[in-house]
């Protein structure tokens, strides 16, 4: 009976850092749907082929993660998967962090994990049509039409608001 004490002592010590660890309860992936209208629409994650839609695939939690979605006779939709930064689980790291060496582990591999980051369940694409002149994915060159700033001459052609591709998420 004197040796369970300090057995349970010990266990505890060791469970209490991991018990806010978001990497012990979640995968260092998410599963994200992609869909696209018109369906059938190739998708690539990172540079790497993976599905054609509608389908799922995984992403990786951290880091971000680019997508282009093509289909033929369709502009090409360049994107980026949405993921943000869940704050109770930074909390959690942050409070179970009272001694600065033992229990701030769960804190740096949560951070270098991205266990921390919620990432979007789906990824939803409009494709528009390609324009008869320009090939898919580039732009067209220069008008006559005057340049008015801040008008749509100066924004990205994919971007209706000029902040960057449009995701339809």
């Amino acid at each position: 009976m004197a040796l369970a004490r300090p057995a349970l002592l010990v266990v505890l010590v060791i469970a209490a850092p991991l018990s806010g660890c978001a990497a012990v309860f979640r995968d260092a992936k998410a599963e994200v749907a992609f869909n696209s209208t018109p369906p059938g629409a190739a998708v690539t994650i990172r540079g790497h082929r993976a599905v054609a839609t509608p389908s799922t695939a995984e992403v990786p939690r951290n880091g971000s993660t680019d997508v282009l979605v093509q289909a033929p006779g369709y502009e090409d939709h360049r994107g980026v998967v949405r993921k943000s930064l869940n704050g109770a689980w930074v909390t959690l790291d942050v409070l179970t962090c009272v001694f600065p060496v033992a229990l701030c582990i769960p804190l740096l591999v949560d951070a270098v994990t991205g266990a921390w980051m919620d990432v979007e369940p789906s990824y939803d694409v409009l494709l528009k049509p390609s324009t008869g002149g320009a090939a898919p994915g580039v732009l067209p060159g220069p008008s006559d039409a005057p340049v008015v700033p801040g008008g749509p001459s100066t924004k990205p052609v994919d971007s209706p608001t000029g902040t960057g591709p449009e995701i339809s998420l």
